[in-house]
């Protein structure tokens, strides 16, 4: 019984065997993928900088200056490597020799009197807006600066000399908004300002440091003119802007009513429909009397023109959509009967308001002003 026993279990364990003719296989192991890193942080962006260094250099002498970068989370680095260098004229005319020049190392090397404006910027972003003022000054010498007016308006193109003192023959001439500069003086020094139909003025005074003013106040040296009274306005466009304009902007005529009050005159246009808010027409611009002649100032449309003045508004509406405009400065000479100049500046045709987008546009020195009689 036990033989018959052990043969059954055999048998059996034997037909089983048989029957699984595929022998088991091992699991499978899945492939392992590795993810791909993460892209790297965006480098931070600073949210000031702070520029150091000298205020004054000599002419051909080097010193360094360095930028602080402050971030979002109160750190700070130099970052005086990695910033672009940027020499900006302090004001207007541009110097006509440099003044200064900034290695990418922010080693600047002085070059002729003057000043400028030293800033960065870091990738994308500029920091013009957070700029260092730079002088350049023989050693021992300083900056002596102020303005010329005429009855507190500013006489532009007075020319301002030194007749006496260390910088004897130094002379320059006052900008658009009657400031001069002079670079390089010292100790005791007189200095006249002329300008043909004002009396010459002559002042003394020591100077010893950059941040001293001598302004001047001129008087005429006859009588003003008086410009009051009504007048046909022509303006009409630079012979270049011929195939920029429209033939509606190319010329345009309106009434010109003149009012005077000692140096200044408001310029009243009438004769057309103009841009009218609650509260204003934009119809008028602002000017002065002054050797040699009738000076404007006169804006609109989407820019806004501004010189040390106010520079008053001219819309003068085409369509139901759009508008005739300009901008700029113009300079009158000539007799009550006739004067004429040129805008040095944009006319322009532009939309509806509120936002006044540019249609065509020109830009010139050309545009002619004519004012009748």
């Amino acid at each position: 019984m036990l033989v018959h026993v052990g043969l059954a279990l055999l048998v059996t364990t034997a037909a089983v065997l048989g029957c699984d003719r595929n022998p088991p296989t091992s699991p499978t192991t899945p492939i392992s993928r590795t993810p791909p890193p993460p892209p790297p942080a965006p480098a931070p962006v600073p949210t000031r900088v702070e520029i150091a260094g000298p205020d004054s250099i000599g002419p051909g002498q080097t010193a360094q200056y360095t930028v602080t970068a402050s971030f979002a989370d109160g750190s700070t680095r130099d970052v005086t490597k990695e910033a672009v260098w940027h020499v900006q004229p302090d004001c207007c005319p541009v110097p006509q020799t440099p003044v200064l020049a900034v290695a990418a190392d922010g080693i600047a090397t002085g070059l002729n009197p003057g000043e400028v404006f030293l800033s960065v910027s870091l990738g994308t972003r500029s920091f013009s807006h957070l700029s260092k003022r730079v002088l350049v000054l023989p050693v021992g010498t300083f900056r002596l600066h102020g303005s010329v007016r005429d009855d507190r308006e500013s006489v532009p193109d007075a020319r301002v000399t030194v007749i006496e003192g260390s910088a004897t023959g130094m002379a320059t001439t006052t900008d658009s908004v009657g400031v001069y500069r002079l670079y390089g003086i010292s100790g005791p020094t007189d200095i006249v300002v002329s300008k043909p139909g004002y009396a010459e003025q002559k002042r003394e005074l020591t100077v010893t440091s950059n941040n001293q003013f001598l302004n001047f106040d001129l008087t005429l040296s006859g009588s003003r003119d008086d410009v009051g009274g009504t007048y046909t306005l022509t303006v009409t466009a630079a012979p270049e802007c011929a195939s920029r304009l429209p033939a509606e902007a190319r010329e345009r005529r309106y009434e010109a009513v003149l009012t005077q009050a000692g140096v200044r005159v408001t310029a009243r246009l009438e004769g057309t429909t103009f841009y009218t808010t609650e509260s204003k027409r934009q119809n008028t611009f602002f000017g002065v009397v002054q050797p040699p002649g009738l000076r404007f100032w006169v804006s609109g449309g989407s820019y806004f023109y501004y010189d040390g003045h106010s520079g008053g508004d001219v819309l003068d509406q085409l369509t139901a959509s759009t508008y005739f405009s300009l901008w700029g400065s113009v300079m009158l000479t000539g007799s009550n009967a006739r004067r004429s100049g040129t805008l040095d500046g944009e006319i322009q045709i532009v939309g509806a308001p509120p936002r006044f987008d540019p249609i065509a546009w020109c830009r010139s020195t050309g545009h002619r002003f004519e004012l009748t009689r």
